[in-house]
């Protein structure tokens, strides 16, 4: 993937860029994991594995997963999602498919940052960070997108 920024030993195997949520599922053991990441213009996806440009051979291949941009300031957002089971012995999935749908980021400046959480079912989620310093009782104001948004503390969910 390059020479610089720790990237000179992986090995590219797929790129490419989306506007759309990105996602991605896999099976560990026989438990499936989906992450997915907020969406935004041109975000660079791409997959990779360990091990490139060593010389004795003795760095571990494993997949990677990068999501990057270039951007003065960026939120990258995401969910891990564990979810359903494969059983071997029938060879059948269950629930192999996350629930989650997408996740947006609202907004984020000094104050804080506001993500959206949207799933199947009508399942929303609004995760509310405070950026400043860290306090349990601190009122926090942003407004994004024309919506004014409060908090106190540290962090707020909110499930609608």
């Amino acid at each position: 993937m390059g020479t610089d920024d720790g990237y000179e030993h992986i090995w590219t195997e797929a790129t490419g860029t989306t506007d759309a949520p990105v996602g991605v599922t896999w099976l560990d053991g026989n438990r499936y994991y989906s992450l997915i990441a907020s969406e935004e213009p041109s975000t660079k996806v791409l997959f990779g594995r360990s091990g490139a440009n060593d010389p004795h051979f003795n760095l571990r291949s494993e997949p990677l997963f990068v999501l990057r941009r270039e951007a003065k300031s960026h939120l990258f957002a995401s969910v891990i999602e564990p979810h359903g089971y494969y059983l071997e012995a029938t060879e059948k999935s269950v629930n192999a498919r996350p629930i989650i749908d997408s996740v947006k980021v609202i907004g984020h400046n000094d104050v804080g940052s506001v993500v959206e959480i949207l799933g199947k079912d009508g399942l929303k989620w609004r995760v509310m960070v405070t950026n400043g310093k860290a306090s349990k009782s601190q009122p926090q104001k942003v407004a994004f997108q024309g919506e004014k948004i409060e908090w106190s503390g540290n962090f707020k969910v909110n499930l609608k």
